[in-house]
């Protein structure tokens, strides 16, 4: 899963969003993140560090050693072939129609 905070600001958060990103770690902990391989962080602004601090104390030892905080979108090369990265990531590939 690859996440791309890029634009993300204090606009774009509120006191219900942190409680439900509370909850959400709760879930993620327990049941996502044994079906998941990895998580990619890329474009953390200094807000969006702040946010990610405070949630990284919910998170448990399992879901912190799968998780990757990178600084921006051509690092994921080093993890991706180009045909496995969408084109807004650095890569070749597209998202297939629905």
């Amino acid at each position: 899963m690859i996440q791309d905070r890029e634009g993300f600001a204090f606009a774009n958060y509120s006191m219900a969003g942190k409680r439900f990103g509370e909850k959400l770690m709760g879930v993620l902990n327990d049941i996502y993140i044994h079906r998941v391989a990895s998580v990619f962080m890329v474009n953390m602004n200094w807000f969006s560090w702040t946010i990610f601090n405070v949630f990284k104390v919910f998170m448990g030892s399992e879901m912190k050693a799968k998780l990757s905080v990178l600084t921006s979108t051509d690092k994921l090369k080093d993890y991706f072939t180009p045909e496995n990265l969408l084109k807004e990531m650095g890569g070749t590939g597209v998202m297939p129609a629905k």
